[in-house]
């Protein structure tokens, strides 16, 4: 059968912090892979010579082509790939998937480079594209694409998301090197990414995930979820899993039930969840949790004043935060607390900014991240962010230039030159100014320079000053300096 190639582009400086799987590749690779097709991923994240690897693909006339794209940097990355694609063979198919071409397909096809865009859940609806393209067949009837055909954008029907992941063929590792990942630092000890569930039921205002899956939550049973987890360890020699679903512990009878599989078959395994709410930790089985593995956990608390909370729909109070961080400090688990820098119904930042100390001080393997708020489409509070005085990109190069680091450098917004500084400076110092969050970081020169500079962030962090930022602007061209080269 003719080849698929995937393609990952790089997402940024994150790229560079830590290089994780990528799993979105995985996962639509996963049917055709099945089916019998010739599936060839190409990362450009952990590939020296990736353009003329890629040049070497496009010559042997690939089926089609495929990247997922999500809003922001990689969006100019895939546009230049793209493009570099279109120049060697202007017939390759190119396919664009994931979260902004989801939210902006005519806005995607408009580009001349693209050919097909993949809305939602992108498994099925993959492998229903690959199989009508290799047999020239019409691609009116499958639903969750758009395309191009005689000049003009059609929008077919969007596809339902998969009821049971069960039903998903495994994911084809054996497709990626894992030895060129290196997803976090813990102890030394070799790290496995897993996605075992998909979706959260909350409506966080804030967030895209929860839309994107339409506020619903689905898991792997217990079974093919301890398949997966043998598979990291026995093919694969994982000691340590990343386990990157946004609401890990959403069903805490299952989430049990794995800790007791991990326990019982003597797995020795250390494990991060890296989405996990506060509501649900306070009702989980500590002891069971530790004895399983868990050494990591990362919740979101966003904001601690009460009625920012409600106002972002968060279901959570500051207590209950307070009650979770005394519970679990005992048990040696790092635990991050992120908060939102900048959100544009935060009258009092203070507010978060003490919190976060009282975090910190009542428990030793505590740390608070404040990440700078961002208005992304798709979310509720985006809306909110127009009308706070948010002016959004026009274009699909625009979004390119709309990140974390800098979206409130390029287009309109209601922030003062301080409150931009403020929100740059806690940004930094908030991560590097605690050394729990280090074991985020495995690249050895970054590592390097987080014990360099940590004693200095801490003293900003913890005083919440970012005056005279000559520390910060130097960490500003070291970053442009290394985004350059991930290029």
């Amino acid at each position: 059968m003719s080849e698929i190639l995937l393609i990952q582009p790089n997402i940024g400086i994150h790229d560079f912090l830590a290089t994780r799987f990528p799993d979105p590749l995985l996962a639509i690779a996963s049917v055709p892979h099945t089916r019998g097709y010739k599936v060839r991923i190409l990362d450009q994240r952990v590939e020296k010579n990736f353009k003329q690897l890629l040049e070497q693909e496009i010559r042997k006339k690939p089926l089609c082509v495929a990247l997922p794209v999500m809003t922001g940097g990689q969006i100019l990355r895939a546009l230049e790939i793209s493009k570099f694609i279109k120049d060697v063979d202007k017939d390759t198919k190119i396919i664009w998937g994931g979260p902004h071409p989801t939210l902006f397909p005519v806005q995607v096809l408009e580009n001349e480079n693209i050919d097909i865009v993949v809305t939602g859940e992108g498994e099925i609806t993959f492998f229903e594209l690959v199989e009508a393209l290799s047999k020239g067949a019409p691609l009116s009837g499958i639903k969750g694409i758009s395309y191009k055909e005689d000049g003009r954008i059609k929008t077919n029907p969007e596809r339902e998301l998969v009821k049971n992941l069960d039903d998903l063929p495994p994911i084809p590792y054996e497709l990626i090197d894992a030895s060129k990942y290196n997803p976090t630092y813990i102890s030394g000890r070799k790290a496995f990414t897993l996605l075992t569930s998909r979706g959260c039921p909350y409506r966080c205002t804030f967030c895209f995930a929860t839309a994107y899956y339409n506020f619903t939550w689905r898991g792997y049973s217990v079974d093919r979820t301890m398949e997966m987890i043998h598979q990291a360890v026995d093919k694969f020699g994982a000691q340590t899993i990343l386990f990157q679903e946004d609401n890990f512990a959403t069903s805490i009878p299952r989430c049990n039930e794995i800790f007791d599989r991990i326990i019982a078959d003597g797995l020795d395994i250390t494990f991060s969840l890296v989405g996990i709410r506060a509501t649900d930790v306070i009702r989980m089985d500590l002891d069971k949790m530790y004895k399983a593995g868990c050494r990591n956990c990362d919740m979101g608390v966003e904001s601690a004043d009460p009625e920012v909370m409600k106002t972002m729909i968060k279901a959570l109070t500051p207590e209950l935060v307070l009650d979770v961080n005394r519970k679990i400090r005992d048990y040696g688990i790092k635990v991050k607390y992120s908060f939102i820098a900048g959100l544009p119904m935060e009258k009092d930042p203070k507010i978060s900014i003490n919190f976060a100390f009282k975090l910190i001080k009542e428990n030793k393997n505590a740390y608070t991240p404040f990440f700078p708020y961002t208005p992304f489409p798709g979310t509720e509070m985006y809306h909110a962010a127009i009308e706070k005085g948010f002016v959004p990109p026009t274009t699909l190069e625009g979004w390119g230039n709309f990140d974390l680091e800098h979206w409130r450098d390029h287009y309109p917004n209601w922030y003062t030159e301080a409150e931009k500084k403020w929100i740059e400076g806690i940004e930094r110092m908030s991560v590097l100014g605690n050394r729990n969050s280090k074991y985020k970081i495995s690249n050895k020169t970054f590592r390097f320079f987080f014990d360099l500079y940590h004693p200095i962030a801490k003293f900003r962090f913890m005083r919440n000053y970012y005056g005279m930022p000559l520390d910060i602007k130097m960490q500003n061209k070291v970053m442009n300096m290394v985004v350059k080269t991930l290029d």
